[in-house]
C-alpha cells in the first residue's frame, strides 16, 4: 500500500526491540537484561498479514482476552485484566482511534512526564519469527487494543526491552493519570499493609503484588519475581478474639497452582470460616485463589496499591522557576481521599535521567484558621521517582510545601515542575507563594513539634529536638526553641560530617552562625540529595550567653503564617479544576460487533487449498477459547489452521511433506486430538476416526492402498479390539484384533458362506 504509515520515531527495527539509541547503544545500561529479548527470533507484521479482518474491540472487554507471549509481562497483563474486569470502559479513553485503519495510524492517549499526551503508533507488531504470534502480549481474541497500549507503552520507554521488567504502579500511572503508593515489605510491618490494602478496596482501587524470588515461592506453587492482582483482603475471626486475614491473589494468565493454607482444596479451610465471608468474594474462578496475610507479606517483596480517583477533580499548576519551594493553600470540603503529586520529566521516558537525583520533598500541614496552629502533618520524599502523597483527608484547611532540588553533582537540572491535585471530594486549591528563605518550613516543623512536645516544654529552659529526617520528608533538622525573655544564644555550626544533604537556605559553608533571640526559636534545616545521607550538625554555643542585654539581639524576623494563609478560602477561583473520570462511564461494559475470524481465514485461503478449506470448515469448535490463526511452515511440512504460542490447538489441517499425507481435524497440545482425517496425496479419504495424544486411538475407519477397509477400535494406532476387516474381494472378518493381527473369536463371511474362527497374534487356533 502506498500511503502505509511507517512511525519513523518508532521504527519496526532492532533499534525499537531492544531499546536503542541511534548509535546503537542500550538506553538501560544493565547488560543481564539485555538477553531478555532475541532479535533473532521476532520479525516485524502488519496487523493486516496477522488478522483478516483487524478490530479494535471486539465483543466486550474482559479479563479473559489478553495471554503471555514468548516474553511475558506479567505485570502489564495484571493491570489491563483488572482495569478490564472492574473498569472496562477506561479503555475508549486511552484507545483514540476507535476503528481499524488501513493506512496503520493508530493514536493512544497515555500520561507521561505529569500530563495526558497522544502517542502515535503503526500497526507493525514484533512476532515469533515465521508465524502470526505475538512475541511480547497476545490478544485471545484478534483485537488490536492490548497491543496498541502495550506499543505505545514500548515507545514511550524507548523500545520494547524497557518494558520487560517494570512496576504495574507505573503502567497503572500511565494508562489512568491516578496515583499510586509502594509497600516495600521489609520496609514496614504486615498489619500496616493490610490496613492499606483494606482502605484501597473500600475505595475501589486496585492492587498489585511481586514475589521473591526463592525456593519456597515456587514449592508453593507461584512464579517467582511474578505480578500478581489482589482481589479482596478479609479479617475472619476463627475463635474468640482470635483472627486469621486473608488476601485473594489472582494471575493474569497462568492456572492458579497455590498449595499453601487457604488453596482452594486446603484443609484450612472450615465452613465457619466460610460463612464468614460473602459468597462473591470466596468464590475462587480461574487463576484465583486465598492465602494467609503472613504466606503474602513473606512470599511478596513489594504491594502497588492504585488509587482509582473517579467522581473527583483535579488541579494543576506548572513551574520552570524551581529555585525556591512553592506553597499552596488548600481547602477540603468533606472527608475524603486527596492525591498530591509532583511530577517531572520521568526516568522512564528519558533514560538519560536514569539514577539521576532529582529530590523532592512534600509537607501538607492541616492547620487551624482560627490561630493558625498545626494540627497535623503529612509528608514524603523521593530521589528520582515521581512523588505521590495519597491520604484520606479530614474537612479543613491545608498548607502543601513542595520543594525539588538539582542532581548533587549538577549533571542534569530539573527543568519543570507540575504540581497536581487530585481527589475524591471537592478541593479548593490556591499557590500562594514561594518559600524565599525556607521560613515556612521552619516555622511550620517548629509549630508542629512545639504541639507534639508541648508536655517536654518547659517556661525556664531551651528546648533542642533533632531528626534525619522530619516524618518520612527527606528533611532533617536541628531545632532550638528559647522560651526565655532575658536570654539569647548563638550556635557556632559545624556541618562538615554531613553528607547528601543540602543546608537551606542553600549555603556552600560547612560553617556557620545561628542567633536565637529573646522568646524566639531557630530551625537549621537540610533536605536529602541522594536516598541516602547524613545530616549532622555539630553545635557549638558560643561562650557569651547573654543575660538580660540592654540590646536585644538582631535576629532575621521569621515569616508569619498569615504571609501564606489564605484570607478567605470562600472567595478563592480554582484553577484547572475539571472532573476526574466518572466511575459509572468507566465501569459500564460495552458491546461490540464481533467478528467471525475463523471464517475470514478460511475465505482468505480457499483458492490455495480447497480441499483442506472445505474439511476445516465442517468443524465445529469444541471450546470457547480462541486462538491464534496461522499458517506455519517448519522443515518442510504446512500447517493451517489454530495455534496457541506457535503449537497447534483446536482445528487444523497438517501437510506432511514425506509421506504426502495431510491430517484435517483437531488437536491439542500440538498433537491430533480428538478426532480427525488423513487423506492421500491423491486427495483420497484414507482415515476417519478418533485420535489421543498424537495416534490413532478409539472408533475409525481406515482405508488401505490395496482396496481394504477396517472399520473398528484402534489402540495406541494399531487395530485393536473389535472392528471389521473387508478385503479387496469381498471377504470379511468381523471379530477382534490385538497389535493389528486378527486375535480373539470372530466370524469370516464372503457373502455367501459364515463360519467361525478363533486366532492367537495372527495364527488360526480352532475353526
Amino acid at each position: 500500500m502506498s500511503n502505509e504509515f511507517v512511525d519513523e520515531e518508532f521504527l519496526p527495527n532492532e533499534y525499537s526491540l531492544m531499546g536503542k539509541n541511534k548509535e546503537g547503544t542500550y538506553l538501560d545500561p544493565v547488560e543481564s537484561r539485555h538477553k531478555l529479548v532475541v532479535p533473532q527470533e521476532v520479525e516485524w507484521r502488519r496487523i493486516a498479514d496477522i488478522v483478516p479482518k483487524p478490530a479494535i474491540f471486539e465483543d466486550t472487554i474482559n479479563m479473559d482476552l489478553i495471554k503471555y507471549g514468548r516474553v511475558s509481562l506479567p505485570y502489564l497483563y495484571c493491570v489491563l485484566s483488572s482495569l478490564a474486569t472492574h473498569y472496562p470502559a477506561i479503555f475508549n479513553k486511552i484507545i483514540l482511534t476507535k476503528e481499524y485503519n488501513p493506512e496503520g495510524k493508530y493514536e493512544v492517549r497515555l500520561y507521561v512526564d505529569g500530563e495526558f499526551k497522544t502517542i502515535v503508533v503503526d500497526d507493525y507488531f514484533p512476532c515469533i519469527r515465521g508465524t502470526n504470534v505475538y512475541y511480547f502480549t497476545r490478544p485471545a481474541n484478534f483485537e488490536m487494543w492490548p497491543i496498541l497500549i502495550e506499543k505505545a507503552w514500548a515507545k514511550v520507554n524507548g523500545g520494547y526491552l524497557n518494558i520487560v521488567n517494570c512496576w504495574p504502579g507505573d503502567f497503572f500511572r500511565a494508562l489512568t493519570g491516578f496515583t499510586y503508593d509502594e509497600y516495600v515489605h521489609p520496609a514496614m510491618d504486615k498489619e500496616t499493609l493490610f490496613k492499606e490494602l483494606d482502605e484501597v478496596f473500600k475505595n475501589k482501587g486496585l492492587a498489585f503484588g511481586l514475589t521473591i524470588e526463592d525456593p519456597e515461592v515456587e514449592a508453593k506453587g507461584l512464579f517467582s519475581l511474578h505480578s500478581y492482582v489482589l482481589e479482596a483482603v478479609e479479617k475472619v475471626e476463627v475463635e474468640q478474639d482470635k483472627f486469621v486475614h486473608l488476601v485473594k491473589i489472582r494471575d493474569a494468565e497462568e492456572e492458579a497452582n497455590w498449595v499453601g493454607d487457604y488453596a482452594p482444596n486446603s484443609t484450612a479451610w472450615t465452613e465457619a470460616i466460610k460463612s464468614k465471608i460473602s459468597p462473591e468474594k470466596l468464590n475462587m474462578k480461574d487463576y484465583e485463589y486465598w492465602m494467609t496475610l503472613e504466606d503474602y507479606f513473606r512470599l511478596f517483596i513489594r504491594t502497588d496499591v492504585c488509587h482509582m480517583l473517579t467522581d473527583g477533580f483535579t488541579s494543576y499548576f506548572k513551574f520552570d522557576k524551581l529555585d525556591t519551594p512553592k506553597v499552596f493553600d488548600f481547602s477540603v470540603e468533606e472527608d475524603g481521599l486527596v492525591a498530591i503529586s509532583l511530577l517531572e520529566k520521568n526516568w522512564h521516558y528519558h533514560r538519560e535521567l536514569r539514577n539521576i537525583s532529582h529530590p523532592t520533598s512534600l509537607i501538607v500541614a492541616e492547620y487551624d484558621p482560627s490561630n493558625k496552629a498545626i494540627k497535623a502533618i503529612y509528608s514524603k520524599y523521593e530521589c528520582n521517582e515521581d512523588l505521590d502523597l495519597t491520604k484520606t483527608l479530614k474537612k479543613g484547611f491545608y498548607l502543601a510545601w513542595a520543594f525539588k532540588t538539582k542532581d548533587p553533582n549538577e549533571q542534569i537540572a530539573p527543568e519543570e515542575l507540575i504540581v497536581r491535585f487530585e481527589s475524591k471530594v471537592k478541593v479548593t486549591v490556591a499557590p500562594v507563594g514561594d518559600d524565599v528563605n525556607f521560613g515556612l518550613v521552619k516555622n511550620i516543623i517548629c509549630s508542629y513539634l512545639k504541639e507534639v512536645n508541648k508536655d517536654k516544654i518547659k517556661p525556664d529552659d531551651f528546648f533542642y529536638a533533632v531528626d534525619n529526617t522530619f516524618d518520612k520528608s527527606g528533611i532533617g533538622y536541628q531545632m532550638v526553641i528559647n522560651p526565655l525573655k532575658n536570654v539569647h544564644q548563638t550556635w557556632k555550626v559545624d556541618a562538615s560530617a554531613t553528607h547528601g544533604y543540602l543546608i537551606l537556605p542553600q549555603t556552600d559553608k560547612t560553617e556557620f552562625e545561628v542567633t536565637i533571640g529573646y522568646e524566639d526559636y531557630e530551625v537549621i534545616v537540610g533536605i536529602q540529595r541522594y536516598k541516602y545521607g547524613t545530616l549532622c550538625l555539630n553545635l557549638g554555643i558560643d561562650a557569651s550567653v547573654v543575660r538580660g542585654s540592654q540590646d536585644p539581639p538582631k535576629v532575621e524576623p521569621k515569616p508569619t503564617f498569615d504571609e501564606f494563609y489564605l484570607k478567605d478560602n470562600s472567595t478563592f477561583k480554582p484553577v484547572d479544576q475539571n472532573p476526574t473520570f466518572p466511575s459509572a462511564e468507566l465501569t459500564k461494559v460495552d458491546k461490540y460487533p464481533t467478528v467471525n475470524h475463523w471464517d475470514l481465514f478460511l475465505e482468505k485461503y480457499k483458492p490455495t487449498f480447497p480441499l483442506i478449506i472445505d474439511e476445516l470448515g465442517k468443524l465445529q469448535p469444541l471450546t470457547d477459547e480462541k486462538f491464534d490463526l496461522n499458517i506455519i511452515e517448519r522443515n518442510g511440512n504446512l500447517y493451517i489452521g489454530e495455534a496457541d504460542y506457535g503449537i497447534r490447538y483446536g482445528r487444523g489441517a497438517y501437510i506432511f511433506a514425506n509421506e504426502g499425507t495431510t491430517y484435517i481435524g483437531y488437536w491439542d497440545r500440538g498433537l491430533q486430538h480428538p478426532r480427525g482425517k488423513v487423506f492421500d496425496k491423491n486427495n483420497k479419504l484414507v482415515f476417519e476416526g478418533e485420535y489421543r495424544k498424537g495416534a490413532r486411538e478409539g472408533k475409525g475407519v481406515y482405508n488401505y492402498e490395496g482396496g481394504e477397509v477396517y472399520d473398528g477400535m484402534f489402540v495406541n494406532g494399531k487395530r485393536e479390539g473389535k472392528g471389521v476387516f473387508t478385503w479387496r474381494d469381498g471377504l470379511k472378518w468381523e471379530g477382534g484384533f490385538k497389535n493389528d493381527d486378527l486375535n480373539g473369536e470372530g466370524t469370516f463371511t464372503d457373502g455367501k458362506e459364515t463360519f467361525n474362527a478363533t486366532f492367537k497374534d495372527g495364527e488360526i487356533v480352532e475353526n
